[in-house]
């Protein structure tokens, strides 16, 4: 059996069916659905799996076929690859390290055929598979994430006591209920967006209409949302996503001017007694804004999330010249964004404003 490339779009019953095969496949970020959530037209974007069976050996890698814009190619058909925001990479049915060579040799040699430039890998913290990475990789760690255990009778319990006290207090002035993510998406969306800009986050988070919608099914489907009010009005909510081990927080958004103490701690406590009734093992609550080990973020949530895991990042460039090419192009004609952004492996795709001058 040969190794074939699933399309999100065309064979996404396929693809899960492949995935079930190999160890955290069924994890919502390596679904086709959620994958599909990053199909937008400006990024001209194409969603595939590459499974790769050999005997009893499975290997499943899903990421975002991009072209490169020729503004920056020179014309150039060229591609790069990464993994969906969240976590992705590859998975295998075995750790041998044979077999995953063998598998990844076979998607470099797809590769090649595409004209693909560079490729960026964003590994799942839970299931670990940066131990896959080929020597072609450049595997760095890049923050540590954790998550609640749900095994816990009491989980209030096991909660710092900080964090405990906080929940409380919430309990106290805030009522919580799930709600129906399609009736609700534009009111989270236009809270979610108008949080980011109090923020002054990056673009990676912001997403368009159609992420929205479609996330909202997949929400109603493999996951939950939980609003928070206080005197009938909306202060919070937040999505959750999950397979059948794992639930992860995937956006949270809070009311622009003075936050109810505690909120944020009241949300994660209901949501993880719902995961545990889902019969689920974890809630991951991902990382801090940084990756500095005193970031305060990671601090809020290692209160409430005792078990520990490192996300990494993976880099590999397929084709030099044209990576160099690119590169220097966008160095020589952005010398400010370089400063900010050089670093990066796909930092040609960051462009100025557009109301910048």
């Amino acid at each position: 059996m040969k190794s074939r490339v699933l399309d999100a779009a065309d064979n996404a019953e396929d693809w899960n069916q492949f995935l079930q095969r190999v160890p955290w496949g069924d994890d919502t970020y390596f679904q086709a659905e959620y994958v599909r959530l990053q199909e937008t037209a400006d990024r001209q974007a194409r969603l595939f799996c590459f499974s790769y069976p050999e005997q009893n050996f499975f290997y499943a890698y899903p990421f975002l076929l991009q072209r490169i814009p020729e503004s920056l190619s020179r014309g150039r058909e060229l591609y790069d690859i990464e993994t969906a925001y969240g976590y992705g990479g590859p998975l295998a049915s075995s750790p041998s390290q044979e077999l995953c060579q063998k598998a990844d040799d076979a998607f470099c040699a797809w590769a090649r055929t595409q004209s693909i430039v560079a490729e960026f890998i964003r590994y799942h913290p839970l299931a670990g598979n940066q131990h896959m990475a080929p020597s072609t990789v450049t595997v760095l760690e890049d923050r540590p994430t954790c998550s609640i255990e749900l095994s816990t009778a009491d989980l209030l319990q096991s909660f710092h006591g900080k964090a405990r006290n906080m929940v409380r207090r919430a309990m106290k002035v805030c009522t919580t209920e799930f709600l129906s993510c399609r009736e609700f998406s534009n009111e989270f969306r236009d809270l979610y967006e108008e949080d980011m800009r109090r923020l002054d986050a990056g673009s990676d988070y912001f997403f368009g209409e159609t992420y929205f919608e479609r996330l909202a099914d997949l929400v109603d489907e493999r996951g939950f949302m939980i609003a928070v009010r206080e005197d009938d009005n909306l202060v919070g909510a937040a999505m959750f996503l999950h397979g059948r081990r794992c639930a992860h927080y995937h956006l949270s958004t809070t009311r622009t001017g003075p936050t109810t103490p505690g909120l944020v701690n009241l949300i994660l406590w209901v949501a993880a007694e719902e995961a545990a009734k889902r019969g689920l093992e974890l809630l991951h609550l991902g990382g801090g804004r940084t990756a500095h080990p005193d970031d305060s973020l990671l601090k809020f949530k290692r209160r409430m999330g005792g078990r520990n895991s490192t996300f990494y990042i993976g880099k590999r460039v397929h084709s030099a010249d044209a990576y160099e090419s690119l590169s220097a192009d966008w160095a020589r004609n952005n010398p400010e964004l370089a400063q900010e952004y050089g670093s990066r492996l796909l930092c040609y795709r960051y462009q100025p404003h557009p109301s910048a001058p």
